[in-house]
């Protein structure tokens, strides 16, 4: 019996191997940081406040299926002797009871002067990349209210300007959202409003996991806005919504990602125009002033036309007003040869470069509303600096974390669109070349019965009329009843020919 089960076995195993794709990367994995200094003691202290709820429902909506997980608190490192920071409470696959032991283990420590920790946040992201994802590709999701304080620790600016730098200049952070959450709690201390759950991207296939997380059903419904988009913000600031149409033989689709052109006619100039709408991507910024261009990456030389080319006040996530986008393709000539003859088309790939230049960018006020209402108490360490505000963005508070503002820089953003241009070839003149070639076999053939056929023919040999059974092309010596000769040769179409010999 166990002899039959592994005989079983093997093909089972052999085959869920081969139907398992052999490019498919590992998961990335996930680490997140529950900042348990000082700062944060009105939401481990208050027992109205729904903190550790929220970074429950935060973390198993998050989470994504089969990412191994570390989740560990931080604060700043050597202030708890041997209590490293970040500490981590778990790591492995993520599970109901996983959980429930590391949020168990989450406490606020007091240092052995008994005065609660300082936090480090340049500290605990450089930990958490080196120490916890050991310089590899993955998505850290930070818990902080963005505060510290400098009485306490002289290093605490020059750590936070190293964290804010880290943060917007290292070309390893490829991605960054952040969930502000309004969270009222009152510590035995001091009050708080609320805090921020960032989502860090470290490497670039962390920038599509940290968005394939964020668009998930779970995070969805979790939290009524969408997370504010922090980095990049001069990539994709506009997203191409298509809607499917057929224009004349010409078929405008989206698949996977890639705007495909299909069935374009290949001999003339061909203008399409992308039906659906161009709308911002971003949130929580509206797109003041810009100018809209667009333009055509690729090996043919594609025209692209698009109006208005000045758009203005943009709201996040709404449709950019009266835009039309044509593409214009140009002729394309069949290969030379043979193969031309045969090609019934040709797939051209190439790139839409939809770009917004004299880009100035603003908050949005509602949210600006928001963060007044989340930041704007004392104690602001991880704050904006040095830099000069207008208009709506001149309400933030001076507490609100720089890296809010890095909008303030962006003067252009482009949107690279992979386009795919599916040509088809007339097919008439492969239907003449087969039509040509039909006929001359026919005739041909025709030709080869005829020269096989013996035909019975009159034939004149001096005053005589004979019948002579004659084949195309074969000679025969014939004699009259009187006694005069002659050579017969078959002709394919016609008479034979006579020649007499007497």
């Amino acid at each position: 019996m166990l002899a039959l089960a592994r005989v079983l076995l093997v093909p089972l195993l052999l085959l869920i191997a081969l139907h398992r794709p052999a490019w498919a990367d590992p998961p990335v994995p996930e680490v997140f940081l529950i900042q348990n200094s000082g700062w944060m003691e009105p939401f481990f202290t208050d027992p109205s406040a729904p903190f550790r709820p929220l970074l429950r429902a935060f973390i198993e909506a998050a989470h994504r299926p089969d990412a191994p997980v570390t989740i560990a608190s931080f604060n700043q490192e050597g202030q708890l002797g041997d209590r490293p920071s970040p500490f981590p409470l778990f790591h492995g696959a993520l599970g109901p009871a996983a959980l429930d032991d590391a949020l168990a283990r989450l406490d606020l420590p007091r240092r052995a002067d008994g005065a609660y920790t300082d936090a480090d946040y340049n500290g605990a992201l450089s930990g958490a990349i080196g120490q916890l994802l050991h310089q590899q590709p993955g998505i850290i999701w930070m818990v902080t209210n963005n505060k510290n304080s400098r009485s306490n620790d002289q290093n605490v600016v020059a750590n936070t300007s190293r964290f804010s730098a880290l943060l917007t200049d290292s070309p390893f952070i490829t991605r960054i959202v952040a969930y502000p959450v309004r969270m009222p709690s009152q510590g035995k201390a001091f009050a708080e409003n609320g805090l921020v759950l960032y989502g860090i991207a470290y490497g670039a296939p962390a920038a599509a996991a940290l968005s394939e997380a964020t668009d998930a059903p779970a995070m969805r419904r979790l939290f009524n806005d969408p997370p504010v988009r922090l980095k990049p913000l001069t990539r994709d600031p506009l997203s191409l919504v298509l809607r499917p149409d057929r224009q004349g033989t010409t078929s405008v689709r989206e698949r996977n990602g890639v705007l495909v052109l299909e069935d374009v006619p290949a001999g003339r100039a061909t203008p399409i125009r992308l039906p659906g709408s161009l709308s911002s991507a971003y949130y929580p910024q509206v797109i003041a002033s810009a100018r809209l261009q667009a333009e055509w990456q690729g090996d043919i030389p594609v025209q692209v036309s698009v109006s208005p080319d000045r758009i203005a006040d943009v709201a996040p996530g709404a449709a950019l007003p009266d835009v039309r986008l044509v593409l214009t393709v140009p002729p394309i000539r069949r290969p030379p040869g043979l193969a031309g003859l045969t090609a019934s088309g040709r797939r051209i790939s190439g790139t839409l470069r939809i770009a917004l230049t004299d880009e100035r960018l603003v908050l949005q006020p509602a949210f600006v509303d928001k963060m007044r209402a989340l930041f704007g108490s004392d104690a602001g360490a991880v704050g904006r600096g040095v830099m000069h505000l207008s208009g709506a963005d001149a309400q933030l508070p001076a507490s609100l974390p720089a890296v809010f503002l890095q909008h303030r820089a962006v003067s252009g953003a482009t949107t690279l669109v992979p386009v795919l241009i599916v040509v088809r070839f007339s097919p008439w003149p492969l239907l003449g070349l087969i039509a040509v070639g039909v006929l001359l076999a026919l005739t041909i053939a025709a030709l080869i019965l005829l020269a096989g056929r013996s035909r019975l023919h009159q034939v004149r040999i001096g005053d005589e009329v004979i019948s002579v059974l004659a084949r195309p092309f074969r000679t025969q010596l014939v004699r009259t009843p009187r006694g005069q000769r002659a050579r017969v040769v078959g002709r394919l179409i016609g008479a034979p020919r006579v020649t007499p010999l007497d």
